[in-house]
């Protein structure tokens, strides 16, 4: 019997599967994590990133809820008074603005907007490059305030 073939065609075969795990790590090496974990005080939020502008500009738009303990995080590229408006929003939410590793505005239980309602934009007093966004109540419901450690993993 020929062991050749055989041998040859399972060579192959681990050459392809190496080949496809070596591309995969590299690559996926370079795809942002969509998600990361933001510790205010004992809250844990698992927070969806949104870092370009059309992202951004997006977020919670259209959506109808967010599960529990999740929320959406706003990454700028500088520190600055960023607004923030409820533009097709279908639930309230609560917005903490955060400078770094500190919390440094609340906007808590931003309303849904009126059908033809000039909206509202929420601007902080302080700078900040991050904004967390999450369901209505939870800042009030964890604790969270101005002044309040964030720690945020990736």
């Amino acid at each position: 019997m020929n062991l050749k073939r055989p041998l040859v065609i399972v060579f192959f075969f681990l050459l392809i599967l190496i080949g496809g795990y070596v591309i995969y790590t590299k690559t996926s090496k370079n795809i942002p994590n969509p998600y990361s974990i933001v510790q205010i005080g004992d809250a844990v939020v698992k927070a969806e990133v949104e870092s370009t502008p059309q992202q951004r500009e997006k977020g919670l738009s259209g959506r109808t809820t967010l599960e529990k303990d999740h929320g959406m995080l706003f990454v700028f590229p500088n520190k600055d008074k960023h607004g923030f408006w409820m533009k097709d929003m279908n639930f309230p939410i609560d917005m903490i603005w955060v400078d770094t590793d500190r919390v440094v505005y609340i906007q808590e239980n931003a309303p849904t907007p009126l059908p033809n309602e000039t909206l509202p934009i929420y601007v902080p007093t302080d700078a900040a490059n991050l904004v967390l966004e999450v369901p209505a109540g939870y800042t009030r419901e964890h604790g969270i305030v101005i002044g309040s450690k964030v720690k945020i993993q990736k």
